[in-house]
């Protein structure tokens, strides 16, 4: 992550960094992406940018971490925002999430993220991504969450809708970016899957 050299400088300087790295990063793949065209952008010198970043890596994973804490900061918000409730909080968390990524610049920047990320790399940036049902993966959301109106017995219980539910948001927040899904067809879609998840697939005779 950046040195303390790189937070001491400017607001400005910083942004005028960032910038060239954003602006490179999303016009070519992260391999082809050069050290040489961001510092000729950013004007500054090739031994300035490695006193403030340890190479092209530290640079790249630092932007990632800029979304990912917009991504932790709209999750804490939702479930706050409907005191915890399981369904409520992620409607409010995939309309901010689909609005952020509707910004031109976001888009574009993730998009050439996500078609050309590694695991490492996608471990990082993809908001709780599920992991083999394992707790540690769920620990901030697991406190948001109210289960007092939910069909759970147990945290395990909890876990397991959550990987359920995750995998469906993230996978149509992923085809926002790559398919460029309009905004209003993005909340149709997942609120649609959201409505069967909750209500159940199968149908059920009144007795």
């Amino acid at each position: 992550m950046p040195s303390n050299t790189f937070y001491r400088l400017s607001e400005e300087k910083k942004k005028k960094l960032t910038d060239a790295a954003i602006e490179e990063f999303s016009s070519v793949s992260y391999s082809e992406a050069s050290i040489n065209t961001i510092i000729a952008k950013a004007e500054i010198s090739r031994g300035s940018f490695y006193m403030y970043f340890e190479d092209k890596e530290d640079l790249f994973k630092y932007l990632l971490s800029q979304h990912k804490e917009i991504f932790d900061q709209i999750t804490r918000e939702s479930f706050e925002a409907n005191n915890g409730d399981l369904f409520e909080g992620f409607k409010m968390l995939f309309r901010k999430v689909n609005d952020y990524l509707h910004q031109p610049d976001n888009q574009k920047f993730l998009k050439q993220v996500l078609l050309n990320m590694n695991s490492k790399q996608e471990d990082f940036i993809i908001p709780h991504r599920p992991h083999l049902h394992q707790k540690e993966h769920f620990t901030e959301i697991l406190k948001l969450v109210n289960i007092k109106n939910l069909n759970v017995e147990s945290e395990d219980d909890l876990i397991a809708a959550l990987d359920i539910i995750m995998p469906i948001t993230v996978h149509t927040l992923v085809m926002v970016v790559m398919h460029e899904l309009p905004n209003d067809e993005a909340n149709r879609i997942y609120l649609q899957k959201l409505k069967l998840l909750k209500e159940g697939i199968e149908r059920r005779e009144v007795c």
